[in-house]
């Protein structure tokens, strides 16, 4: 895995993180609360899709990087706002 995509689609009111190229996507499955996941045509999850994201789609989203180990930021979280 090269890196992780997020996107947030206010027109769609979705969040899709793929920890793939998403023209792999093969199948998708809705696991229950919303939540579908994305697989290539070996079965393999390669992203999911959060339906229904924000209550109000006009609110900006902020949004919290971080890694188990600390190393990313100095054993701080990134953050930024999205609008």
């Amino acid at each position: 895995m090269e890196k992780i995509k997020v996107v947030i689609n206010r027109e769609s009111n979705t969040l899709d993180v793929w920890f793939d190229d998403a023209e792999k996507e093969f199948i998708c499955e809705e696991i229950g609360d919303e939540v579908i996941l994305k697989k290539d045509k070996d079965n393999r999850i390669i992203g999911f899709e959060k339906l229904n994201l924000l209550q109000n789609k006009n609110l900006n989203v902020p949004v919290e990087v971080t890694d188990h180990i600390g190393i990313l930021n100095n054993n701080k979280p990134l953050k930024c706002l999205i609008n």
